[in-house]
């Protein structure tokens, strides 16, 4: 019997929503299945009422597009309000600063784990939100992190900056890389799955999935394409998600004569994922800042897909063991056509897909992400606590 309760803080009830909230239920699941005696309460917005969606340890607190006040308050009202609410034999881990700040009162008692995704004010900024707003995010942030017992990052990278821009003492900071469910990225057979997708047989395919946000470098990866493309005619790139900059970038591939060649796929559904990496013959991750891990390169791994990663952030963390040579030079759109170039004419060593495989079996199974979150749990709380 564990000698504490955990409450996990979620986002939202759908893993498809984005890298948090994949993180945070696929975490759970392997939590649950290395330590099924211990008791896990997962607080979440939901896209359905809350009694549609409650299960063993669920918590729905209701819809997602609840005014934010209201938000705020179910979150304390359900948190602080449980009958047998103890702080001091609960640790609460928390995923996104905002929905922390509600319990900010009793923190002083409670043990509190919080993942660090990313700098939420620092995003917010480079998508050109108003200053008024970044400095409101800053300062929940900053209230939120002082009353961190632990913190768990994405990377080394996000742990440096959690150090140097929070102030964190970099003793409570632990980096741990995240895994990917080998169950649902696995390796197929590359034509069947383009069959399935509707992708052409007799193309060499470079696959990005990516929000189009100025920060994930789509840019400058269809600026490389088009320095390259007339050299490579066998050659398409295919670039799933959705953002502000697509129209931008449709006008973009529209002038360089592209139209047949780059697709903006848009939403792709979480189910389509695993069938885009294993139809891919290479797939990219072309950001610029502030990338903490990068979940699409593990997951094109687990199918068996090398992966070409720019220099920042945590990318280079997740590749370097395996292959040093899918970093590319830089994260420029010179830098990365260089590197697309290299590739496309048979000129860098690659990973097999064997390879590629059996290194994310290895390293990035979530019950060891889970057996070491689980450790840092623990030594909080006995820390807070006082306890051996």
């Amino acid at each position: 019997m564990h000698p504490f309760t955990l409450i996990q803080v979620g986002m939202h009830s759908d893993a498809s929503d984005g890298g948090v909230d994949r993180y945070f239920w696929e975490l759970n699941q392997g939590l649950q299945r290395i330590a099924s005696n211990l008791d896990i309460r997962r607080f979440f917005f939901g896209k359905a009422t809350p009694a549609a969606q409650e299960a063993p340890g669920h918590r729905s607190l209701g819809r997602a597009d609840l005014p934010l006040p209201r938000r705020l308050f179910l979150l304390r009202q359900r948190i602080l309000k449980t009958p047998d609410f103890d702080s001091g034999r609960f640790v609460l881990a928390s995923h996104f600063p905002l929905y922390a700040l509600p319990l900010l009162p009793e923190f002083s008692k409670l043990t509190h784990v919080i993942h660090f995704h990313g700098p939420w004010a620092q995003e917010s900024s480079l998508h050109g939100q108003n200053k008024l707003r970044v400095l409101a995010k800053k300062t929940v942030e900053h209230l939120v992190y002082r009353t961190g017992s632990a913190f768990i990052t994405d990377s080394s990278a996000f742990r440096n900056l959690l150090v140097s821009e929070y102030g964190v003492r970099p003793e409570k900071v632990h980096a741990i890389l995240p895994a990917v469910n080998t169950s649902r990225f696995q390796p197929s057979d590359r034509s069947a799955s383009r069959d399935l997708l509707d992708w052409p047989r007799k193309r060499r395919i470079i696959f990005c999935v990516r929000r189009l946000v100025e920060r994930m470098g789509i840019e400058a990866l269809v600026a490389a394409f088009g320095s390259i493309a007339a050299r490579h005619s066998d050659v398409c790139l295919f670039v799933a998600g959705q953002g502000p900059l697509r129209g931008m970038l449709e006008s973009r591939i529209s002038s360089l004569g592209l139209g047949d060649r780059v697709r903006l796929l848009g939403f792709l559904p979480d189910s389509s994922l695993p069938a885009a990496y294993q139809a891919a013959d290479i797939s990219i991750v072309p950001s610029q800042s502030l990338e903490g891990f990068g979940l699409t390169t593990v997951e094109s791994l687990a199918c068996g897909t090398p992966v070409l990663v720019t220099p920042v952030g945590g990318l280079p963390e997740v590749i370097r063991p395996l292959a040093p040579s899918c970093i590319l030079p830089g994260a420029k759109s010179d830098q990365i056509a260089e590197g697309l170039n290299a590739f496309l004419a048979g000129e860098l060593t690659m990973p097999a897909a064997a390879e590629c495989v059996e290194y994310v079996q290895q390293y990035f199974t979530w019950e060891r992400v889970a057996g070491q979150v689980l450790t840092i749990y623990r030594s909080a709380f006995r820390a807070k606590h006082g306890a051996p």
